[in-house]
């Protein structure tokens, strides 16, 4: 699938997605296939990430409104064999799926004021969380300082 998205991204030119009373220019093009995203997420809803907080890597390609991409690396220890798969939808909400043989998780986000998406998670086993998603920057780099500055989308 990742390679399906990375044939997409070179051909498909740049469009814009519907954000709120604006709309964002996302440019497939430019598309760093298999960006270093962080996820990290606990296991309550309560939109705070608290003390048992867990993390991992992500890599994630956009084209166009689609997000897909796997995990980058262990986690929690353990190799994970899962595919993402996901869109940005109008108002900013991004959701993604985490598909693997006997398990499933759902992503819903929105971008937040510190250049990360915020949201909540939910899996197959019934259980749910807070979840955020910030995007791995090039030491030195400051991190991004507006609301769309994320998953790619350029302002």
């Amino acid at each position: 699938m990742l390679r399906i998205l990375t044939a997409l991204a070179i051909a498909v030119p740049a469009v814009s997605v519907p954000v709120g009373p604006e709309r964002v220019a996302v440019e497939p093009a430019a598309v760093e296939t298999g960006a270093l995203w962080t996820l990290t997420w606990d296991d309550s809803c309560d939109a705070v990430l608290d003390s048992t907080e867990k993390s991992c890597w992500v890599a994630l390609t956009v084209v166009g409104d689609h997000v897909g991409g796997s995990f980058a690396g262990p986690v929690l220890g353990r190799t994970r064999e899962a595919i993402f798969g996901g869109e940005i939808l109008r108002g900013g909400l991004v959701t993604l799926v985490q598909r693997e043989a006997d398990y499933a998780c759902s992503y819903q986000m929105t971008p937040a004021g510190d250049g990360c998406w915020h949201g909540t998670w939910r899996d197959t086993n019934g259980a749910a969380g807070t979840v955020v998603l910030t995007r791995d920057l090039p030491e030195g780099t400051p991190p991004p300082t507006d609301t769309t500055t994320t998953l790619r989308i350029t302002h």
